[in-house]
């Protein structure tokens, strides 16, 4: 599997790219990383936004499906009686962050769904609660992938969210002991000072 989309009034569409043997409709596959079984009832040969049904579909041929329950983007299925898992797309790690909260405090449940499908259809984008924080951060590739994601959210969603700067947490942690001697002198006039630490 190479590609999942959500597609309003259709549900989950999986794409994917038959690598050996043939896939037939209705047949009953093996996920090698959910270890579960997914039945694919209809297999289509995608053309834009058109799909056009097929029965079989051949080594070679890229193919969608509907309606996978626990297959997802870099996931292989398998002939039950044979096993065997393809490398998985290696995605770039992500370059910026940015905090991000709903502007109706009635949607921060809803968000956090909807942030999870994004990231399903999209795995260059990555989701984080930090609970040190206490802020939903959001990596992405760039400013315009954050803005593209925004803009999603508002026209495709209907959510109002607003993007804050992601804060930092300052700490500094004690790793071993060590043992320290200062002497302090400094002699102006007067009876001048002295003091020592360890």
């Amino acid at each position: 599997m190479f590609k999942t989309l959500l597609e309003p009034h259709i549900g989950k569409l999986s794409f994917f790219k038959v690598m050996s043997g043939e896939v037939k409709a209705g047949q009953e596959l093996f996920n090698e990383k959910g270890s579960t079984s997914e039945r694919l009832n209809q297999l289509f040969i995608a053309d834009g936004k058109n799909r056009q049904q097929v029965d079989r579909l051949r080594s070679g041929d890229i193919g969608c499906t509907l309606k996978l329950k626990n297959t997802f983007t870099n996931h292989t299925l398998n002939d039950p009686k044979f096993s065997a898992r393809i490398d998985p797309i290696h995605f770039p790690p992500p370059r910026v962050r940015t905090a991000i909260i709903a502007k109706n405090k009635a949607d921060d449940e809803k968000l956090g769904e909807v942030l999870n499908e994004i990231h399903m259809e999209d795995p260059t984008l990555e989701v984080e609660y930090n609970r040190e924080l206490k802020q939903v951060i959001l990596h992405g590739q760039g400013e315009l992938h954050l803005a593209v994601t925004k803009w999603r959210l508002e026209h495709i969603y209907n959510m109002q969210v607003e993007y804050l700067p992601a804060r930092i947490p300052y700490r500094e942690t004690i790793q071993k002991s060590a043992q320290a001697n200062y002497r302090h002198k400094k002699q102006s006039g007067g009876a001048g000072q002295f003091g020592r630490c360890s």
